[in-house]
């Protein structure tokens, strides 16, 4: 059984396409939403059957190649992300030193 069963039937319907959708990086976001769409716009007996009209097909098609590019265009957007630390000063030389710093508790107990 293939990783995505809707987009295996999909890309073995539109015989070897050059960009499948089951290869797709967003593959499971596509197989959700082409599950979605072909129970939409497809009869029940696609899956006993395995035949599906070339208009469904094809409406299916171009609603899962907008979202796969709109998948893609969200990956490769520039996201600005500002770097907050909490904690203490970032200024070594206002803390203290670690090697100076008596533990308050044994690191080793014999008894």
């Amino acid at each position: 059984m293939p990783h995505f069963p809707t987009l295996a039937l999909i890309d073995q319907a539109l015989g070897k396409p050059s960009h499948p959708f089951g290869s797709s990086l967003d593959g499971a976001a596509l197989e959700c939403e082409a599950q979605i769409l072909a129970a939409d716009y497809w009869s029940d007996t696609v899956w006993v059957t395995g035949i599906v009209s070339g208009a469904a097909l094809q409406r299916v098609c171009n609603e899962l190649e907008r979202r796969r590019a709109a998948l893609e265009a969200a990956r490769r957007e520039r996201i600005d992300v500002k770097l907050v630390v909490i904690g203490p000063d970032p200024d070594a030389s206002l803390a203290p030193s670690l090697e100076t710093m008596e533990p308050n508790w044994p690191l080793s107990q014999v008894g």
